[in-house]
């Protein structure tokens, strides 16, 4: 294919094995892990280094969101990628609604829930430091006070 002024080779081929075989690893990868990171959940739960919800390094949660988000990302490109190669074969299907209500489905709510722990952490967080400072004026006001 030539577009413009240079000549471009095709990043993928449809009817290759190869691709199709990269897109099912792509996706299943994430089929795979996902149990596997439960257990690492649970595991670090039983030692104490798992909070839900708790950004914090010195916990296990902010990493495996890490991961998973890494995970969910390379499932989904995978499945664009398969999309985008085989957009001419489904096109009798009008696949391209389906995928994109589909997958927003998934992937959004995943989203809104680590969007939604990470405001509540960061809320608590301010809150507590408020709560210090405001116990340390007092604090600090009353012995002002007394003497």
């Amino acid at each position: 294919m030539i577009y413009g002024q240079w000549n471009v080779k095709p990043l993928f081929f449809v009817h290759s094995r190869r691709f199709i075989r990269r897109c099912k690893q792509g996706v299943l990868q994430f089929v795979i892990l996902k149990p596997i990171l439960v257990l690492a959940a649970f595991i670090l739960y039983y030692f104490h280094l798992y909070e839900d919800g708790s950004f914090s390094p010195g916990g296990g949660y902010l990493y495996i969101t890490l991961i998973y988000f890494v995970s969910y990302s390379g499932g989904l490109g995978s499945l664009v990628l398969f999309y985008v190669a085989c957009k001419d074969l489904l096109m009798p299907f009008r696949a391209l609604p389906k995928f994109v209500l589909v997958k927003s489905v998934v992937f959004l709510t995943y989203w809104q829930v680590s969007c939604s722990k990470f405001t509540v952490s960061v809320y608590y967080h301010c809150w507590a430091v408020v709560n210090l400072n405001l116990h340390t004026t007092s604090v600090f006001i009353f012995y002002s006070t007394i003497q």
